[in-house]
């Protein structure tokens, strides 16, 4: 009588395993861009976040007659305002971004005044320096108290390149 064979064989298992790696090695690459895309849909999310604040804060500064430099309060939270936007350093409170210890981004608050901006990056990006959002106050401040030129937007830009 013959005895029926009891598992697999040495060949067999390697092949299995070489086909394993073959199929990893494929795979690898995919999952890695899914992560970069996963940043670039995060940061772009931000960005929208950031552009809805800056309008809602003007709005709201428009309707309730505020000074361009003075203060509205968006969600319990008062923001600043430069040129009835939010300044650069306010910018991620009105836009509710890195609130609650989130640690999706990291922010480089700019001043006040809109003399250096906020930059908002991509925690973990390839390039952060081209995985990233800038916020720049309303032109024309020098210091807060005379941030009053009218009609001077901010300007925000996003850059996913290196996301």
């Amino acid at each position: 009588m013959k005895q029926r064979q009891k598992g697999f064989t040495l060949i067999e298992l390697v092949v299995v395993i070489i086909i394993l790696g073959i199929l990893a090695a494929t795979a690898m690459p995919r999952f890695l861009n899914i992560q970069s895309e996963a940043r670039t849909s995060s940061l772009q999310a931000a960005f929208g976040a950031v552009r809805a604040a800056a309008a809602i804060s003007h709005s709201g500064y428009l309707a309730q007659g505020l000074t361009a430099n003075g203060d509205v309060n968006l969600d319990g939270q008062d923001v600043r305002l430069c040129n009835g936007y939010p300044n650069a350093a306010e910018i991620a409170i009105a836009a509710s971004i890195n609130q609650g210890g989130a640690a999706d981004y990291e922010l480089v608050a700019g001043d006040a005044t809109g003399g250096s901006p906020t930059t908002i990056t991509a925690i973990n990006a390839a390039n952060p320096l081209t995985c990233v959002i800038t916020y720049t106050a309303a032109a024309g401040a020098t210091d807060a108290a005379s941030c009053v030129q009218v009609g001077n937007g901010p300007s925000i830009t996003i850059n996913v390149a290196g996301c």
